[in-house]
């Protein structure tokens, strides 16, 4: 099964600053358990923060994380890097851009 990243949810949502602040939501399926992923995020824009939650089966799920080792925050204008344990493979991106 191949990389799939489906966007939904884009809101713009103010803080309690007055800052307006673009948020997507990417489901994205497929990824290699146990190693690192490259995921096209396809926004308009370098994300400013980017967090996740795991879904499916795999008591690990707490274990994934952004790959800095790939990019310094782990992500940069075009992908997400994501490490993610052996039984993992699809998880929800949050990022806001």
């Amino acid at each position: 099964m191949g990389l799939s990243v489906t966007a939904s949810l884009h809101d713009i949502v103010q803080d309690n600053r007055g800052t307006f602040k673009d948020i997507a939501t990417l489901t994205v399926t497929g990824l290699t358990g146990g190693s690192s992923n490259t995921v096209p995020h396809g926004l308009p824009r370098t994300p400013r923060r980017v967090w996740f939650t795991a879904i499916g089966s795999g008591a690990n799920v707490a274990n994934c994380s952004l790959d800095t080792a790939t990019a310094a925050a782990g992500f940069d204008a075009t992908n997400i890097y994501i490490f993610t344990p052996n039984a993992v493979t699809t998880v929800l991106v949050y990022v806001e851009y």
